[in-house]
């Protein structure tokens, strides 16, 4: 028993002040709304037949591993190691089965069909790596701006058909032909198309952001606080177009992917700060060589 203890102290050693910090506030955030999510199940079940109380507890409690797993994830990507992606997988199972709940689709997709397998395969990717240069964490690699802005591009373009499709309904309709957003009887206003353009869209600059990760590229940040930022205004979009049968998975989402965008920014100024020591060390080298010459 001491020893398992022994041994989460010095997992959480391994993290700064700041790290720590933001753990803290993310499962007590996590653990406050999900009390509030088993509160209002009843009144919200008894609201609307076709969401279950035993469903409601269900992603209410998916929800509070989801985000405790996430944030793990997303502060040992920032420190570049490899095991980010085993935290992964379990917030993914979490949240996909959260999101088919709620019936949106492209999170179900973007969970279940690319985020836990490229989370295998990125894995296996860094832990070879590591071998083959003997390093303990990976080092970050980037492209030029002209490729960076070619990309970026693509996704746009990406994100403009995807959403031109799922506001057609065709894959929707294929995935899921229970689905109310089937019915042409359906209203079909402007929180209708904003939420197919955040799912549809977080999808596709998501499928990005992942192979970017795996090639350990610093783009990937920019486009993973885009797909956070999308998936909460998404859950806002949810909220208001389900009402009070999706508020408590709602708030959740909205809090954990609140803290992805945080924790996203972290990252991002973490893998740069390296950057910057590294050029400011390559450059006394370099005036060292003159030097000596």
């Amino acid at each position: 028993m001491f020893k398992k203890q022994n041994k989460l102290i010095e997992f959480f050693k391994g993290f700064t002040l700041m790290e720590n910090i933001l753990i803290l506030v993310n499962v007590l955030g996590s653990i406050g709304i999900f009390i509030f999510a088993m509160l209002t199940a009843k009144n919200t079940a008894s609201s609307d037949t076709a969401k279950k109380l035993s469903t409601l507890y269900a992603c209410a409690a998916l929800n509070l591993v989801g985000a405790v797993t996430n944030t793990m994830c997303w502060l040992l990507i920032a420190k570049k190691k490899s095991s980010n992606f085993m935290w992964c997988i379990v917030a993914c199972i979490c949240f996909g089965l959260v999101a088919w709940s709620d019936e949106n689709n492209g999170q179900v997709i973007l969970n279940f069909a690319w985020y836990i397998p490229t989370s295998i395969f990125g894995f296996v990717l860094w832990q070879r790596y590591k071998k083959q240069n003997k390093k303990s964490i990976i080092e970050a690699t980037k492209f030029k701006l002209s490729l960076d802005l070619t990309l970026v591009g693509i996704i746009i373009v990406c994100c403009a058909v995807m959403t031109y499709v799922e506001t057609l309904h065709g894959f929707i309709k294929f995935w899921n032909p229970d689905s109310k957003y089937v019915d042409p009887t359906v209203k079909r206003d402007f929180i209708f198309y904003f939420k197919a353009f955040c799912d549809a869209s977080s999808l596709m600059i998501a499928v990005f952001a992942m192979v970017l990760l795996l090639m350990r590229n610093r783009l990937q940040y920019p486009l993973w606080i885009g797909v956070e930022t999308l998936t909460v205004f998404l859950w806002i979009a949810t909220w208001v177009l389900n009402g009070k049968p999706s508020m408590a998975d709602s708030i959740q989402g909205i809090w954990s992917h609140t803290m992805s965008v945080v924790l996203d920014i972290y990252g991002h100024i973490q893998w740069n700060k390296k950057k910057v020591k590294k050029d400011v060390i390559e450059g006394h080298m370099a005036i060292a060589e003159q030097d000596l010459k």
